[in-house]
């Protein structure tokens, strides 16, 4: 699901000059439709008698899950697209000048 997807510049001479990167397309019309699929009882929650102050801790957990699952899921990705940049410039033979210690 959290998959990147690379995409190479090369200039006229054939040399490759930027590597971008970008999410599995798939993968994030997934994430989406979990985030909404589990936002469903808390908006019924909320929506049903619209008196947010009754629902506080229902929207507190909301947030905090939320925030936690979007945490983890950016990490996940960081990790992921980490981990296929050091594969693509082994088998490139690249070395980073100014490779970030992280």
């Amino acid at each position: 699901m959290f998959y990147p997807i690379f995409k190479f510049q090369l200039n006229t001479y054939g040399h490759l000059i930027n590597i971008s990167d970008s999410i599995n397309p798939v993968g994030l019309i997934i994430y989406f439709v979990f985030c909404a699929l589990f936002s469903i009882p808390w908006l019924f929650w909320i929506v049903d008698d619209f008196y947010p102050i009754d629902h506080w801790q229902q929207i507190i957990g909301w947030i905090i899950f939320m925030g936690i699952f979007l945490l983890i899921s950016s990490k996940i990705y960081k990790m992921e697209q980490q981990i296929q940049m050091d594969q693509i410039y082994e088998i490139l033979e690249m070395e980073l000048e100014n490779k970030k210690n992280s």
